[in-house]
């Protein structure tokens, strides 16, 4: 089963921890929309056009969410993926599940030496 949900503990403030976390969607296209100081939405692609014309265009949609942990200096940053590709059969879900793989290497590659812990389930 493909995973639906990254965990990652860095060794970061929590702004450095979200600020590096939305970069790294950033990088491969991803569009942030703040919901709090310490959760918010990213996009890629557009729900409309994916709908009409199916696997041909992606469009995904995650959750972020920083929290502390019982560790002073260190935070966990969870992605959660809120697409499944449905809409775009089961090309739609191959993309999907390919661009998760990416968001997760795109968000390790922005923390570096400051992850503590990655987990994906």
């Amino acid at each position: 089963m493909a995973a639906s949900q990254l965990t990652y503990v860095v060794e970061l403030d929590a702004t450095s921890s979200l600020s590096l976390a939305v970069a790294g969607l950033g990088d491969i296209g991803f569009r942030y929309e703040p919901m709090t100081a310490w959760s918010g939405w990213a996009e890629l692609g557009n729900k409309t056009k994916a709908a009409l014309i199916g696997g041909f265009s992606l469009y995904m949609k995650v959750r972020v969410d920083v929290h502390s942990t019982e560790r002073p200096h260190q935070h966990s940053v969870v992605i959660t993926k809120d697409s499944t590709g449905m809409m775009g059969g089961a090309m739609g879900m191959s993309k999907t599940k390919k661009k998760f793989d990416e968001v997760d290497r795109a968000v390790v590659a922005r923390f570096g030496p400051a992850l503590v812990h990655r987990q994906a389930l």
